[in-house]
């Protein structure tokens, strides 16, 4: 390309995803968390007329296991 010419690339990824899980409360403000699996859609636009578009179901390709802490203000009873 000339020295003085512009080039300009855009490009858009956008994904969105829900993933179940259980939870139990071991103690006030904490919970103990299992998450598997997920149901997900992603699309990518690379310009050009150049997109694609993805819908996943993914049932035992990722575990989450952890304690979840609750914070901010405890509401009266």
């Amino acid at each position: 390309t000339a020295p003085d010419s512009k080039i300009s690339d855009k490009s858009y990824v956008y994904n969105v995803g829900i993933t179940p899980g259980i939870y139990y409360e071991i103690a006030p403000r904490i919970l103990l968390t299992a998450d598997v699996g997920g149901l997900g859609y992603g699309y990518t636009n690379s310009g050009g007329g150049n997109w694609s578009s993805d819908v996943y179901l993914n049932l035992l390709d990722s575990f989450t296991f952890g304690l979840d802490f609750i914070l901010g203000k405890k509401k009266p009873d």
